[in-house]
């Protein structure tokens, strides 16, 4: 009788410790579980099909409506509900919505516009918003609408800070042509990242949005460029123009805006030099590392103004005409003749193109 009460008790001894740690995994579990549903809530989710992928850039309160800035991100054309009534979900309430463009086809790498009409909700209230396409592909955020001056909210053409995996492959809509096997463009580092051994106009990079006809853009990004080496012959150019697919002088008809960094071979007056190119090449300033480039196209006066801070002593520089008189839906840049082992960095961050209120 003593013995098999003193087993029973072995027994119980045993088995105390396997479901106290079966509790702690259980709770760990649980506690993951909640973290990963508040995180994903908070900045944002995205299912992707066949290649598909929509990710919400902002929202805004107009005072009465509710303005979400949705950006096809993946590969080909998303559509959206053109009638409006099954696309946007807010606090989980499926709501009718206007839609820009009305036939709710949105090519790679554009914006769309959806207005919720009074679903607008209170400045500084807690919003969740879903977008759903055609073929279940959605994207939700959870986020606090701002109003910008008047309940106008500026449009977001682009906005891409690179903060991602490293990768071969850029994505998020960004197109890139590296033909050759030193040429490549990835993300590396949450940049955008160039590697090169002298190849001409590689890699490149582009990336399509909505069109720009009117009005004014604010296209700014950082640049890291720095010569390290002897490198003589050098150039980096960053554009913005209409259907631009492939490095000028095939395009030079489509180029609007034409930044360019390098040296004396390719004319500028000293090396690390950035400036623009319309035909001739015009240095603004010496740039080598860390600056912020700031450009104001004008679409109706046909010019642009460029401001550089840091990476030296800075500048800036108005009224600059246009190369030529095209609309702006294209942003691309691209390296030609650098040597990578002459320099340290090669990167691209915080590309921004933003509508300029009037």
């Amino acid at each position: 009788m003593n013995l098999g009460f003193s087993r029973l008790r072995k027994g119980i001894k045993g088995i105390s410790p396997i479901l106290a740690v079966l509790m702690m995994i259980i709770v760990a579990v649980a506690a993951g579980l909640v973290t990963y549903a508040w995180v994903m809530g908070y900045l944002g989710f995205t299912t992707t099909k066949a290649g598909h992928a929509l990710q919400i850039q902002s929202i805004a309160n107009d005072g009465t409506d509710l303005v979400v800035y949705a950006q096809n991100v993946g590969e080909g054309t998303i559509e959206l509900d053109p009638t409006g009534a099954s696309i946007a979900y807010v606090n989980g309430a499926l709501k009718p919505c206007s839609l820009d463009p009305v036939d709710g086809l949105i090519p790679q790498g554009t914006t769309a516009t959806l207005v919720v009409a009074g679903s607008a909700g209170g400045l500084g209230e807690l919003v969740e918003v879903r977008v759903v396409t055609m073929d279940g592909t959605f994207t939700e955020i959870s986020g606090y609408p701002g109003e910008a001056a008047g309940g106008v909210t500026p449009i977001v053409f682009l906005d891409d800070n690179f903060d991602r995996a490293d990768s071969s492959t850029v994505g998020m809509g960004w197109v890139e042509i590296d033909f050759d096997a030193s040429a490549d463009a990835q993300i590396l580092d949450n940049s955008l990242h160039f590697e090169t051994l002298d190849d001409n106009h590689q890699p490149l990079v582009y990336h399509s949005f909505s069109a720009v006809a009117a009005g004014k853009i604010n296209w700014t990004f950082d640049l890291d460029f720095e010569r390290t080496g002897s490198e003589g012959t050098y150039e980096i150019f960053m554009l913005l123009g209409e259907d631009l697919t492939s490095a000028p002088p095939g395009e030079t008809q489509d180029v609007a805006v034409n930044i360019k960094w390098g040296g004396p071979n390719n004319g500028f007056g000293g090396h690390e030099t950035l400036g623009y190119y319309d035909g001739s090449t015009t240095g603004v300033v010496s740039v080598s590392e860390q600056a912020t480039i700031e450009v104001i196209a004008d679409l109706d006066a046909k010019t642009f103004d460029l401001t550089v801070t840091g990476g030296g002593p800075g500048a800036s520089v108005t009224d600059i005409p246009f190369v030529n008189d095209v609309n702006i839906n294209t942003i691309m840049i691209y390296l030609n003749q650098v040597n990578e082992n002459n320099f340290d960095p090669l990167k691209i961050d915080n590309v921004s193109i933003v509508e300029v209120l009037p």
